[in-house]
């Protein structure tokens, strides 16, 4: 492995690392910022979209821009975009500028994630792309379990700003080490040739078969996926307490479900590779709406190994959907294909987190809470068996 290809590797990781990290920050502020700030659940719930909404937005508006500048300048800068906004969510005192903070944090993050995706895959050998994806991925998940245990050790030293200041500053060292470091991918813009981009074809070449059917496929999936995983991950820390335990130990199991997810996601990306992409989503899914289905008959006190298998199964499986783009995308339209399924992820998880408040308000049990996620997994079930073939052709 060359130093350019090691830098951009290591660099991706880090970025993914600081995404899933600051993804959630929000989730484990939220039990210590709604009564500082007299916030209901439904309220979290726009500040949770508002996140979702930007991401969106920046995936499909900003993500594009790597395919017509190179991975290297979008990566760097938003890199930098996130470390501003997250820094400067710390001044919020309401509803309107968390979620205006929020908002801002996921246009950074959806030039990131699209491109940092993008740039992996162009990074990595075509016969192990979809476990190279899901491995540099995995960073992700790891950002979420980094944040999980280190949020009720920093909530203890500095209250709940803390858990965004740590995360903005890394990412304003990683900005500085990728714009010191990281190595530009597409071809045409090492070359300094045109590319398509530029004459403005992402998206006719989008639409055209057969990218059409798979990025249906891919933007459905992905978006489903989204609800399911946003549902859990955004109100464990919210929901575990109300059924027994303590704020910490809500924080830990968030971090306990997304170590779950990591051998999840490698593990499909890995079968991915080999054809085998209905049977591995199929067994993951199976697996867990039989956990959630055991949330109504296991007490609270055992919850942990469901909480391991589902949240881990869910966020696992999210993240092996990605590998799918880099798959069945040719390389001069991956991001802006990324872009497209990332936005369609921000629909399924704004439904998601309000769907969650909404159950929260209506006064359901936590048991039932956790049992009303099987509906979106079961609808990724479903669409995993639907045209897969679509999205695992080798890139030509």
């Amino acid at each position: 492995m060359n130093k350019g290809r090691f830098a951009g590797f290591a660099i991706a990781a880090a970025i993914m690392f600081l995404d899933g990290f600051d993804i959630v920050t929000m989730s484990l502020a939220a039990p210590h910022v709604m009564p500082e700030f007299g916030l209901s659940p439904g309220s979290m719930g726009v500040v949770f979209s508002a996140l979702l909404v930007g991401l969106g937005l920046g995936s499909m508006l900003l993500g594009p821009l790597g395919d017509r500048f190179g991975r290297r300048p979008t990566v760097t800068g938003g890199a930098a975009l996130l470390a501003l906004t997250t820094l400067a969510t710390i001044a919020s005192d309401g509803v309107l500028e968390f979620a205006a903070w929020r908002f801002a944090t996921g246009l950074a993050l959806g030039l990131c994630l699209t491109n940092t995706t993008a740039m992996v895959a162009e990074l990595s050998p075509p016969a192990r792309r979809a476990a190279t994806v899901a491995l540099v991925s995995a960073g992700m998940p790891l950002g979420v379990v980094a944040a999980g245990l280190l949020a009720p050790w920093l909530v203890e030293r500095g209250g709940w700003k803390l858990i965004f200041l740590a995360p903005g500053i890394a990412a304003a060292l990683v900005a500085l080490c990728a714009w010191a470091w990281l190595p530009e991918t597409r071809a045409e813009q090492r070359s300094g040739e045109p590319n398509t981009a530029a004459r403005g074809h992402l998206l006719s070449r989008l639409l055209q078969a057969p990218l059409r059917g798979r990025l249906i496929h891919f933007a459905a999936f992905f978006g489903t996926s989204a609800a399911a995983m946003y549902w859990f991950t955004n109100w464990l820390p919210v929901v575990l307490p109300q059924a027994g335990y303590e704020t910490s130990v809500a924080a830990h199991y968030l971090s306990l479900a997304q170590g779950g997810s990591i051998a999840a996601g490698v593990g499909i990306g890995w079968l991915i590779d080999r054809g085998w992409v209905r049977s591995s989503f199929a067994v993951c899914y199976v697996v867990v709406l039989m956990a959630l289905g055991l949330f109504l008959v296991v007490p609270p006190a055992h919850w942990a190994v469901l909480v391991l298998i589902a949240g881990g199964g869910i966020a696992g499986a999210h993240t092996a959907i990605v590998p799918l783009a880099a798959k069945g995308f040719p390389s001069d339209v991956l991001a802006s294909a990324i872009g497209i399924g990332v936005a369609a992820t921000r629909i399924g998880a704004i439904g998601g987190s309000m769907a969650g408040g909404q159950l929260l308000e209506a006064g359901v049990t936590p048991a039932q809470f956790f049992a009303a996620i099987a509906i979106p997994v079961a609808c990724c079930l479903l669409l995993a068996q639907w045209r897969s073939e679509s999205v695992t052709q080798a890139r030509q």
